[in-house]
């Protein structure tokens, strides 16, 4: 099976700029005649759960970026939330909350990603 991104880059290379059946079918007998052949080989059990638990704290830490970046001193310049004190009070106070349910399965991935990296 060849890597569709590198036949595509081969395709390119070669200026090859139609898209008919014919003119993939030449490209993918080109390709195979310079390329090496370079046989897949599936990731382990343990480098997909390396790669799951480091997306998802990628993902939990951009979400506590974001509720960050709302915090008062943004929200002033927010017209909706200069509408009363207490209205910046009540917010403010939720993104804290929010904030706070992202650290704690940061916390949990971090340490499952350091026992990865120590084994």
């Amino acid at each position: 099976m060849a890597n569709p991104r590198a036949v595509e880059n081969f395709a390119k290379a070669m200026m090859s700029r139609s898209k008919t059946d014919p003119m993939d079918a030449e490209v993918l007998r080109e390709f195979a005649e310079r390329m090496p052949f370079v046989e897949w080989v599936p990731p382990s059990q343990a480098a997909l759960e390396r790669r799951a638990a480091s997306r998802r704290l990628h993902s939990l830490s951009n979400m506590g970026t974001r509720e960050k970046n709302r915090l008062p001193n943004r929200l002033m310049w927010e017209p909706w939330a200069r509408a009363t004190e207490t209205t910046i009070s009540i917010v403010s106070d939720d993104l804290k909350s929010s904030i706070k349910h992202f650290e704690g399965p940061m916390e949990r991935l971090i340490k499952k990603i350091e026992s990865f990296i120590k084994t």
